[in-house]
């Protein structure tokens, strides 16, 4: 992508409100100058003129190398920042989706990283949680992950794992995996584990979800055996979820966390029984 800029942002307006999203879309995605004026109409009044280019974002991020996508995050962040503050709830969900697509595989410093979880946990916190704002908010989050683990992100992490709020909880438990390597670090594996076991007793269908896609990302790791007991725990529990839920999600997301969970506890096993020789 070059910055040749050919067109205005009146020429590019035009383009994105005549409903030739696609037409603005490759044209940005050949010219970082265009994609930055895109930008700029994101930030006007005109809630119209909004809509069509959060919905351009969206389609642009999709195709966007990680050089484009940081240097977005670093100068534009406050772009989706507004928008998500919006009294528009399309606004709103239009922004959701284009940041969803611009965080994706891109390590966060930790200004980016503090900024967009503090204001997507405000809207989790401040909405009705089954809506669709909540959703889809959680789905960014569960694609945010931090640069580095510092001190203040780990601090915003815990904050979240020790609330009240099932969600907000949750969402600490997806930051928290996408923020260390399991099998480096035991006393955070431990915490996720046992705060993943509490969720899994909540009955909400949605909330099992996440908490099982938690699992079956911690699971992918090679853990240690000091958690066994930990995973016996969950083990027991994803078990009845196969056999007692109604949502198919659920069940199906069940049984690959059983099927991995059952692997771990046998190696772990068969690891007890070889030292005894």
């Amino acid at each position: 992508m070059s910055p040749r800029n050919t067109l205005s942002k009146a020429e590019l307006r035009e383009i994105v409100l005549s409903w030739q999203i696609l037409e603005a879309v490759r044209l940005a995605s050949e010219d970082e100058g265009l994609l930055f004026l895109i930008l700029e109409l994101a930030r006007e009044r005109d809630d119209t003129t909004r809509l069509r280019a959060f919905m351009a974002l969206n389609e642009i991020f999709k195709r966007t190398g990680g050089d484009v996508k940081s240097k977005v995050l670093k100068n534009h962040l406050d772009v989706f920042i507004g928008a998500l503050t919006d009294e528009n709830e399309r606004i709103v969900m239009k922004a959701l989706r284009a940041l969803r697509h611009l965080v994706e595989g891109i390590p966060l410093e930790e200004k980016e990283f503090l900024e967009i979880t503090e204001v997507l946990t405000n809207l989790v916190e401040n909405s009705n949680h089954h809506d669709i704002v909540t959703l889809e908010a959680i789905d960014v989050l569960s694609k945010v992950r931090p640069l580095r683990m510092s001190e203040s992100v780990n601090t915003k992490i815990n904050k979240l794992i020790g609330s009240d709020d099932p969600y907000l909880k949750t969402i600490g438990l997806c930051l928290l995996v996408n923020s260390f390597i399991p099998s480096d670090d035991v006393d955070a594996l431990r915490l996720l584990l046992t705060e993943a076991y509490t969720l899994l007793l909540s009955g909400d269908d949605f909330l099992l979800e996440l908490i099982l896609d938690v699992l079956g990302d911690v699971m992918k790791y090679p853990l240690p055996a000091d958690v066994k007991d930990e995973v016996v725990r969950i083990s027991k529990v994803v078990g009845e979820l196969i056999h007692q839920k109604e949502d198919p999600l659920v069940r199906i997301k069940a049984k690959e966390v059983s099927g991995r969970v059952t692997s771990f506890i046998s190696s772990s096993q068969s690891v007890r029984e070889f030292r005894r020789f």
